[in-house]
């Protein structure tokens, strides 16, 4: 939502400046949300595994930013200067797309990179907590096969008979 907000306003401005296609809003709605959770999912991820091993929240954050934190910045340029190269055409459709896309591509990353270890070194004990493995069946373990057949007990696939729960 960050991106998306930031893109808004930037548009708002350019558009003092430059028409621009309504059209371009689909684009920063698209890219905004996907690119905003792939992002976040990266950093997030990466934080867990190394805060999961034993790093304080600062030492877990360092090395986020030295592995996820990279791929994050030279994506979100790759990316940007990929739909940038949109704004050369003439046409006022294209170029809306390639300035909003660029705009959105680099506000998604600077929240990714700026926005989100903030909140990592606030949250970061709550957000790094792996869930509870259920009561019903420990982690370790895989789920029960019955015997003589690869599916798991209860699966609907490959059952032909009427017998047992119904399938939906």
């Amino acid at each position: 939502m960050f991106a998306i907000a930031v893109t808004l306003g930037v548009m708002g401005l350019a558009l003092v400046l430059v028409p621009l296609s309504i059209f371009a809003l689909n684009l920063v709605i698209a890219l905004g949300i996907g690119l905003s959770v792939d992002f976040s999912l990266l950093i997030i991820s990466r934080f867990r595994e190394e805060f999961g091993r034993g790093a304080s929240i600062e030492a877990a954050l360092a090395t986020v930013r030295r592995t996820a934190g990279h791929t994050v910045l030279f994506s979100s340029l790759t990316i940007a200067a990929a739909l940038a190269t949109l704004a050369v055409f003439p046409e006022r459709f294209v170029y809306s797309m390639g300035v909003a896309g660029a705009i959105v591509v680099l506000a998604a990353g600077a929240f990714a990179l700026l926005v989100l270890p903030a909140i990592l070194a606030v949250f970061g004990e709550r957000i790094a907590v792996q869930p509870a493995a259920s009561a019903n069946q420990p982690a370790s373990e895989s789920p029960p096969v019955a015997v003589g057949t690869p599916w798991p007990r209860g699966s609907c696939v490959g059952r032909s008979s009427g017998a047992g729960p119904p399938c939906w």
